[in-house]
């Protein structure tokens, strides 16, 4: 019944892809004249919205990891929001469920998807520009499939790095006489306990995720430092969010913050892995929400003293959203010894609930007064606050 109730979702899915297709085609010419004489506003607004997709995928992550080692959950109705949010993790395999449509799937299945598919993707495009450069010329690592191929690897490494990460634990069970060693254990793997440990189809997969260890968690923030290391000069020069055409490949990964702070993606794809796949490497849960908070507390102080984003409002925003994480861990913290102290999960539920509304309403609320400044007194340069701007209109009006 699952893997029939796939089939009309990828459908209905195709269809969607297609309609939009078709209008961003049709109205291409009419959506460039929109951006460019809203891009500042239209810029300030994805950089905000790429902050609170961020958050939320570390939301999520930080749930899965948890009850990956024993932890609870968020208390509901929290718990249900984040099972609705879970999307942002970009884990199709989960959110379509396609275990149910491949007969006697497993685990292995859902780590050569994760892992080969983007290799596979990038193999391809990276085929594609050497050979362009051969014929016409330019530059290899340039292009708008580069440029996709780099936004699919920023949005996906979580949930990849985590998928790759869960092949290290086993859990073990009395087996009697059937004990692995005498001991009188058997175990399996933690995230499929279909497959046996000690195996040596075991050991492959370990060694295969190995692998993908240093081509994804390790790999692509390594390459996307270098390549940013490498461009420093052009992005620290630079007078707007996305610098001149030999950046725009590279462009996501900088647009968002001051010209000084070019080091700042690859610094934040740290800490989104830290939150999610790193946190797997603990398999005793207090360990693990222990180094979650320290992680998670000490990310909105330095914000506070950096200030890295390239308007404020993008910075108070970061800075709010990191206590928010803070508040999710702190959560998860409760609901493991709730029982024990007699907390209400159902009221720091509700806390989290009004916490999101709140940070969702306040940059709502910030964009507006930015976007009524900028109207006023011209586009924002960086590190520009709107109350700054605001008082200079003020003054030349005298």
């Amino acid at each position: 019944d699952a893997g029939a109730s796939v089939g009309p979702v990828l459908g209905i899915l195709a269809i969607c892809i297609a309609i939009c297709l078709v209008v961003a085609v049709g109205t291409a010419g009419a959506l460039q004249r929109c951006y460019q004489r809203h891009q500042s506003t239209l810029d300030a607004l994805a950089t905000s919205s790429t902050v609170l997709l961020v958050t939320y995928q570390i939301n999520v992550n930080l749930s899965k990891v948890h009850v990956y080692v024993g932890g609870e959950s968020y208390g509901n109705p929290w718990d249900q929001v984040i099972r609705i949010a879970e999307v942002v993790t970009l884990d199709a395999f989960d959110f379509f469920h396609a275990d149910c449509a491949v007969e006697s799937a497993d685990y292995t299945l859902k780590l050569y998807l994760a892992t080969l598919l983007p290799i596979s993707l990038a193999f391809i495009i990276m085929s594609f520009r050497v050979v362009w450069y051969k014929l016409f010329g330019g530059r290899v690592f340039d292009g708008t499939a580069v440029r996709v191929l780099l936004i699919i690897l920023y949005w996906t490494l979580p949930s990849t790095s985590t998928v790759v990460a869960s092949a290290f634990q086993c859990s073990y069970f009395d087996g009697g006489d059937e004990g692995v060693g005498g001991d009188g254990f058997v175990g399996f793997m933690t995230v499929d306990m279909t497959i046996p440990c000690g195996t040596d189809r075991h050991s492959w997969i370990r060694r295969y995720a190995t692998l993908m260890i240093f081509t994804f968690p390790v790999g692509v923030p390594a390459v996307i430092t270098v390549l940013l290391w490498y461009r420093r000069r052009e992005i620290e020069d630079r007078e707007d969010r996305d610098g001149g055409p030999e950046l725009r490949v590279l462009s996501l990964f900088f647009q968002s913050f001051a010209p000084e702070f070019w080091f700042m993606a690859p610094l934040d794809m740290l800490r989104r892995l830290s939150l999610s796949s790193g946190l797997l490497a603990f398999n005793n849960k207090t360990t693990q929400i222990t180094v979650a908070l320290f992680i998670s507390a000490a990310y909105p102080l330095a914000m506070r003293e950096l200030k890295p984003y390239f308007d404020q409002v993008s910075d108070r925003l970061s800075y709010i959203c990191g206590y928010e994480i803070f508040c999710s861990v702190l959560a998860l913290l409760f609901q493991d010894v709730r029982e024990d102290l007699g907390i209400d999960s159902y009221l720091i539920s509700w806390f989290l609930i009004v916490t999101n509304v709140g940070i969702v309403t306040l940059n709502g609320r910030l964009q507006y007064k930015q976007t009524k400044v900028e109207k006023r007194v011209g586009v924002l340069q960086p590190q520009e606050a709107p109350e700054a701007q605001g008082g200079t209109a003020g003054e030349g009006g005298g």
